[in-house]
């Protein structure tokens, strides 16, 4: 008898096809490909045009939304009250301990000041660009610049630049102090401030007025002066050496250009700004103002 296999253990002792895992990719060669074809790489890099980048995504430049369409539009306000209120929430239990965090946390109070003041007191002018977080590339490479200053120390400095000492301290409550200030500079003056000078020609609102009362009466332009001195407690509270003389000139000479500029239309438009300019200061060492003004200069 010829022997005949049984087809079915014959067909049970073929061996199943190998099982073809996918291939892991490992994520620090993505990384490394990523970086060769980068335009740092090849050359290309402009940080001027990448900043610009970030600005165009801050004003959410481009987003075919409704509700994002504007600067009047709610998408806008909301999402960036919800995202700042974020970063002021998760960093206020740290603010004692930590300076990255106590910086988060006052540059997080500084942009959500700005808006609810404005939409408080002068809500006809309230938009999306009332945050200031779109304010200019200047202001965006001055904040990247004082991460990556303070980014070196924590890698290469000696001292841990993560611990609060008395200095850093002080200067957590001098920014909150003079944050304080401009608030209530912006809130006492109301409809009467605005983020964008008020030209004699183009933009100015009729019914502005000359406001010489509260901290008017002694100081001029005590939101400027507020924000001056806010800026460099920021760089104190971080310890950031270089930044702090950086911020220093470069807000020294922003408000040298636009103080005398903008004392120049208001004495344009108000008879007795000289007499109240005569009894008044300016608390930014060399700055006086005065010459006459013209259409331009946005904050």
């Amino acid at each position: 008898f010829l022997y005949t296999p049984n087809p079915v253990s014959a067909a049970a002792k073929v061996m199943p096809d190998p099982i073809v895992r996918p291939r892991v990719e490992n994520p620090i060669v993505r990384i490394i490909e990523y970086l060769r074809s980068s335009e740092i790489a090849q050359g290309r890099f402009d940080p001027l045009e990448t900043l610009r980048k970030v600005q165009s995504f801050l004003a959410f430049g481009d987003n075919p939304s409704v509700g994002f369409a504007t600067n009047r539009s709610p998408g806008r306000s909301g999402f960036l009250g919800l995202f700042l209120g974020f970063v002021v929430g998760s960093n206020y239990r740290y603010i004692l301990s930590s300076p990255l965090s106590a910086y988060a946390f006052v540059l997080g109070l500084f942009h959500s000041s700005e808006f609810c003041t404005t939409a408080l007191f002068n809500g006809s002018v309230c938009t999306s660009t009332s945050f200031l977080v779109d304010h200019s590339v200047a202001y965006s490479a001055a904040f990247f610049f004082s991460l990556f200053e303070y980014g070196l120390r924590f890698l290469f400095s000696s001292t841990s630049p993560a611990s609060m000492t008395p200095l850093r301290f002080l200067g957590l409550v001098s920014s909150l102090s003079f944050l304080s200030l401009r608030s209530y500079a912006m809130s006492h003056c109301g409809d009467n401030f605005n983020h964008i000078i008020q030209s004699t020609s183009t933009n100015a609102n009729p019914s502005q007025k000359l406001v010489t009362t509260g901290p008017y009466k002694y100081l001029r332009h005590p939101a400027y002066t507020a924000w001056f001195y806010y800026t460099l407690s920021t760089q104190v509270l971080l310890g950031n050496r270089l930044c702090l003389v950086a911020y220093a000139v470069a807000s020294w000479k922003f408000f040298k250009e636009r103080i005398p500029y903008e004392e120049g239309t208001l004495r344009e438009r108000f008879e007795g700004y000289d007499e109240y300019r005569a009894r008044t200061w300016v608390l930014i060492p060399g700055i006086e103002g005065g010459k006459s003004g013209g259409d331009k200069k946005e904050a």
